[in-house]
C-alpha cells in the first residue's frame, strides 16, 4: 500500500500544532486522511487479513457462479469496525498531487504515517483512515488549511534505509527491565570490587 504507486486519498482534516524540539517549540501538523480501497490492498499491511475476514458468499450472484466464487462476504459481520492497525511508517516523503503534476505537486518530508483504522465492508472493500504527522513550512501549512476535504492522489516514498532500523524502540517488559537492572548492578559491583 505504501510504495511508489499513486493512491486516491481525501485529506479529511488538518490540525496545526506545535511540539517541543529540545526546549524550543517547532511547528507541526497532523493530517487525517481517508480512502476506500479493495480489501486486498490491506494484505500489504496485515498479511492474511482478507482470508481471516472474508469468505465466499453463501448465495453467489450470477457473475460469481460463472467463475470461481471470490471471498467477498464478511466472515464475522457482527465484528465491530473499524479495526485499528498497529503500524507506523517513519521518515516517509509524501507527494500530494495538485492536479497539474510535476512541479505543482506538494511535498511533505520526514513524515510519520500512523493511526491506521480500517472498516472492512461486504463486497470486498475497506474504508481506511490514517494520519500523517509532519513539520510543514508556513506556505505548505497554509495550503493544507485552504484545501479542506481535498480529494487528491498521493505517492508515498519510503526512506532510504530499511524501515526496521527506524522503528521506535520497543517497550521493555518488566522481566527485561529487571534483567537489565541486574546486569547493570553486577557491572557496577564488579567495578567497585576490583
Amino acid at each position: 500500500m505504501f510504495d511508489t504507486k499513486e493512491i486516491p486519498v481525501t485529506l479529511a482534516n488538518f490540525n496545526a500544532r506545535s511540539e517541543l524540539n529540545g526546549e524550543d517549540r517547532k511547528p507541526a501538523a497532523d493530517i487525517s486522511c481517508r480512502l476506500t480501497v479493495p480489501a486486498s490492498m490491506m494484505e500489504e499491511l496485515v498479511p492474511g487479513i482478507c482470508e481471516f475476514l472474508y469468505k465466499a458468499p453463501d448465495q453467489p450472484d450470477l457473475v460469481d457462479q460463472a467463475d470461481t466464487p471470490s471471498a467477498t462476504a464478511l466472515r464475522f459481520p457482527a465484528l465491530a469496525m473499524p479495526l485499528k492497525l498497529a503500524k507506523e511508517f517513519l521518515n516517509y516523503h509524501v507527494e500530494i498531487d495538485y492536479g497539474l503534476g510535476g512541479d505543482s505537486n506538494k511535498h511533505l518530508h520526514d513524515c510519520t504515517i500512523h493511526k491506521f483504522s480500517a472498516s472492512f465492508l461486504e463486497g470486498g472493500s475497506a474504508n481506511v483512515a490514517f494520519m500523517i504527522s509532519t513539520h510543514p513550512d508556513s506556505e505548505m501549512a497554509g495550503w493544507l488549511y485552504d484545501n479542506p476535504d481535498l480529494k487528491t492522489k498521493m505517492v508515498f516514498h519510503a526512506p532510504e534505509q530499511p524501515q526496521a532500523d527506524m522503528l521506535a524502540p520497543k517497550r521493555q517488559t518488566k522481566k527485561e527491565k529487571s534483567d537489565a537492572a541486574l546486569a547493570e548492578a553486577q557491572a557496577i559491583f564488579e567495578k567497585t570490587a576490583t
